[in-house]
């Protein structure tokens, strides 16, 4: 199996969620047991990742639209919600190309994609690797696929339930340098993310053996720090690398760190929540910690990782955090925007 539910509860066995499930009479009661967040799954082969409240709701949705469980992935606890859904077992039903990019061109008909550009988007993402996506991302991931020549590969957005929270987020695709021009995405993307307030936002586009990356960090204003008493993230900073420092330090490991030079706070923020993983993963590389012991080391060193996160949660998780991702998310579907046009452009200069 390439799936694995954990549970909230590491007590609760799949029998108690399959008692659960069958005790529910009618969709409401279905709903208020998936409201509970009792469970989630876990993909255990690439991409990555974890399918929670969010993915199981819209894998319900597409099973519905297709009137088949057949399009949903190999996970029996997904295809049960869906028997019990609909009160019948499973109607086999062929899907194919055509059928899928109905679904998708119904679901997100003010894309305005031609038939062309669909059959690209199908042709990289399939149905699993699509309920996969977090929702707030869906719009800019298809329209990314669209692109001769680009290839979205993972993407993350944030959850109340995830570890991060909603502070970060990320695109990431391979592209044929033959086709785009990373330069060119380079430049489009500053004026899109230009006026967002780097002091609290910052964002990264990174380029590594053709593979492009969007990344957005954000750190709560410091009004709502100071409103809620929680300490500043410059004081995090200096409390975090003068930890690291004097833990890792050798004569030319460790890069210097002045905080005043940085030009913003996120800047600095995100200079420390690199150094917490890359140095904690290098003491848990060189001291071989197995499978087993994994959990255990984690279980210590990533609340330190994720200081921010935790210090900051009750933003991270607020309204205020979340739009300013959907915005962040909302930029990713323009600058894609801007890209087609400038590969189609591109084209007709060629010929």
């Amino acid at each position: 199996m390439n799936y694995k539910t954990v549970f909230t509860n590491p007590s609760f066995s799949n029998e108690q969620m399959n008692t659960c499930i069958d005790q529910c009479s009618d969709l409401t009661e279905l709903q208020t047991l998936l409201d509970r967040n009792l469970f989630s799954i876990e993909r255990l082969v690439p991409p990555f990742g974890t399918l929670r409240i969010e993915h199981i709701q819209k894998a319900l949705k597409i099973a519905d639209y297709f009137g088949t469980s057949d399009v949903l992935p190999d996970i029996l606890l997904l295809k049960r919600l869906y028997y019990k859904s609909h009160q019948r077992g499973n109607n086999k039903r062929e899907v194919e190309g055509a059928d899928i990019i109905r679904y998708f061109s119904d679901t997100f008909n003010d894309l305005d994609l031609s038939n062309e550009e669909w059959q690209r988007v199908i042709g990289k993402l399939s149905i699993e690797e699509f309920i996969s996506i977090d929702t707030i991302a869906e719009r800019a991931v298809i329209i990314w696929n669209s692109i001769p020549g680009i290839k979205t590969t993972n993407s993350c957005t944030g959850h109340r339930d995830a570890l991060r929270y909603f502070s970060f987020s990320n695109l990431f695709m391979k592209y044929d340098p033959g086709k785009i021009s990373f330069p060119h995405i380079s430049d489009l993307s500053q004026s899109t993310y230009a006026d967002f307030n780097l002091n609290i936002f910052k964002i990264d586009i990174e380029n590594f053996d053709n593979t492009l990356g969007i990344l957005f960090f954000q750190i709560p204003p410091s009004e709502w720090i100071a409103a809620n008493n929680k300490e500043p993230v410059k004081s995090i900073c200096e409390r975090c690398y003068e930890q690291l420092k004097t833990t890792f330090k050798t004569d030319n490991n460790f890069d210097d760190f002045d905080l005043e030079k940085c030009t913003s706070d996120a800047q600095a923020a995100d200079y420390i929540h690199k150094k917490m993983y890359k140095y904690f993963n290098r003491l848990n590389t060189n001291f071989k910690i197995d499978e087993n012991e994994d959990e255990f080391f984690w279980g210590v060193f990533r609340k330190r990782c994720l200081i921010f996160e935790k210090t900051y949660k009750d933003f991270y998780i607020s309204h205020e955090a979340i739009e300013n991702i959907k915005h962040f998310w909302k930029r990713c579907e323009e600058l894609g925007k801007s890209m087609k046009i400038w590969y189609r452009n591109s084209i007709k200069n060629h010929d």
